[in-house]
């Protein structure tokens, strides 16, 4: 089976699962509108990307800035991709938000968690005299593991009203939240999509907020279908449609690293060896490499130790 093809099934096989979650929605989630999937590509090549949206996708998630400016200006994404919908997902700073703001495409912030990160990113925004506002999300932390990022439910209303307040040129979505890792189903809704409906409930109180508009982001590849059901119209899925994300082998990175080191530090013996012999400097002779090295070093001003490492960060 080709990329394309893997692709391309994974994807109709992710629908069909999203539209029979639909058909299971419990009563008070029944008027949501029909959720919108996100494919997040991470670590995944462009091509990988470009293979998803000839299958018909168009929303497309990244984790980091780098990465989703890097995807986003690539001339055949560029080229191929014209009504390709970026989303960001992952945690934010707010000294970062002029670069999230010129990603081109850039179709939603989800991750917004603090009154500094809005202002900021509504302040690049203008900057930019965009014709059209950035749509974007507050993240809540609904879980109690500590990697997860968010405004604590208590505080949700407080930033989605700073936010329609004080920030024009956002326009404010809905939540975003990450649920608990491999959380068991068997045993009942999972509580932080519960609380998550709950804050919704309670943004929907907002004076002349659009309450049909306002989205619900929470799910990805291990609990979309179950987030679905109980009301999500924006899920986050990667692996079931691009496959396992690709880390780089540890053993591999460390071998390459001290082949590096060597080579850096045979070449720089070798280099004073013959900087001392061409000078006629006798009184090294004499020396041990190591010392010879050394001894020269501190005659020029500097040491040995600079030198490795200067020469190691050049070479690796």
């Amino acid at each position: 089976m080709t990329t394309s093809q893997y692709i391309k099934e994974n994807l109709e096989f992710v629908k069909a699962k999203m539209m029979a979650a639909s058909l299971k929605r419990v009563q008070e989630a029944a008027a949501f509108k029909a959720p919108t999937l996100v494919a997040v590509s991470k670590t995944k090549p462009v091509d990988d990307v470009i293979e998803a949206y000839h299958g018909g996708q168009r929303h497309f998630g990244e984790n980091y800035i780098p990465e989703l400016g890097g995807k986003s200006t690539d001339p055949k994404i560029l080229e191929e991709c014209p009504d390709i919908r970026w989303h960001m997902i992952g945690h934010l700073q707010s000294n970062k938000m002029k670069k999230l703001a010129s990603v081109q495409n850039l179709y939603m912030v989800e991750t917004i968690d603090s009154v500094k990160i809005a202002d900021a990113l509504n302040k690049s925004w203008i900057k930019l005299n965009k014709m059209e506002k950035l749509k974007v999300m507050v993240q809540v932390k609904t879980s109690d593991e500590e990697t997860k990022s968010g405004v604590e439910p208590s505080e949700a209303i407080k930033l989605a009203k700073f936010i329609i307040e004080k920030c024009p040129e956002l326009e404010f979505c809905g939540l975003m939240t990450i649920g608990a890792s491999n959380y068991d189903v068997s045993l009942g809704p999972n509580p932080d999509f519960l609380k998550m409906i709950e804050c919704h409930k309670e943004i929907t109180c907002i004076p002349d907020l659009p309450k049909e508009s306002l989205e619900l982001s929470m799910g990805m590849s291990s609990d979309y279908e179950h987030a679905i059901e109980l009301g999500s119209t924006n899920v986050r899925v990667g692996s079931l449609i691009f496959g396992q994300r690709e880390y780089v082998d540890a053993s591999s990175a460390v071998i390459s690293i001290s082949l590096k080191v060597s080579k850096v530090l045979i070449e720089g013996l070798r280099f004073f060896n013959f900087l001392a012999r061409s000078s006629q400097s006798c009184w090294v002779d004499n020396l041990m490499p190591s010392e010879r090295c050394s001894k020269l070093c501190l005659r020029w001003g500097f040491s040995s130790k600079s030198f490795v490492v200067n020469e190691l960060i050049s070479n690796t």
